[in-house]
């Protein structure tokens, strides 16, 4: 039987030292219900919410000009299982090639906007 799990609930998991690989891939994804804030800055706190949880850093440090490697941390392998988690938790498929393009959190912003047809 298949666990519902909202993202942060399964990046969670993710770091937890107990938790194995076949635990993670039964849990399913709940879609984000959606918020009274306007899609821009919800899609934008959501993003930074995502890389914060599953980097296991201050919310404060994920602003739009920090790098994900540099700055934040993150290998090449963490950028690629976000750019799934945010598949997942946005509803849209991210061409590899925008995905290696990635080099600062607000560079996933602004795609995501884009893909959202959002005007930021």
């Amino acid at each position: 039987m298949k666990q519902i799990a909202t993202c942060s609930s399964i990046l969670r998991a993710r770091t937890h030292p107990n938790t194995t690989s076949k635990e993670l891939t039964n849990m399913q994804i709940r879609p984000h219900t959606g918020s009274s804030h306007p899609i821009s800055q919800d899609l934008s706190d959501r993003v930074r919410s995502v890389i914060s949880t599953y980097l296991d850093l201050p919310r404060e440090l994920v602003v739009e000009e920090a790098s994900l490697s540099h700055d934040l941390g993150a290998d090449s392998l963490e950028i690629t299982e976000m750019v799934m988690v945010f598949e997942e938790e946005f509803g849209f498929k991210i061409d590899d090639n925008a995905a290696d393009r990635f080099l600062t959190v607000g560079d996933i912003i602004r795609h995501l906007h884009h893909l959202a047809g959002v005007q930021n």
